[in-house]
């Protein structure tokens, strides 16, 4: 299911809200439920699977044939989510160091 996820053969719907919005919730719980040093961890063990949903989740929205202002909405997200993991690979990595 993630290869399909990254190839984008998922659509757009079930790209963002079954793995983007559902999996994200579920792990926000898990690192409000966990002591800092391991949601630092847990944070950087995310990535991966967050770099797989971005990509194919832009990939679903390249081949949307509905509303064009999803794709768009989805790709402007995307972008801010990658430049906002700089300062949560750090916040871990401290976490980690001091735990």
């Amino acid at each position: 299911m993630l290869a399909r996820l990254w190839r984008g053969e998922c659509g757009l719907a079930v790209s963002w809200w079954g793995f983007g919005v559902t999996v994200s919730l579920a792990y926000g719980a898990l690192l409000i439920a966990v002591p800092p040093p391991v949601s630092g961890m847990l944070s950087l063990a995310f990535l991966p699977y967050d770099v797989v949903w971005m990509v194919g989740t832009w990939r679903a929205a390249q081949s949307y044939a509905g509303l064009g202002v999803w794709p768009l909405a989805v790709c402007v997200f995307i972008v801010l989510n990658w430049i906002g993991w700089l300062p949560v690979a750090l916040w871990s990595l401290w976490l980690i160091g001091s735990g």
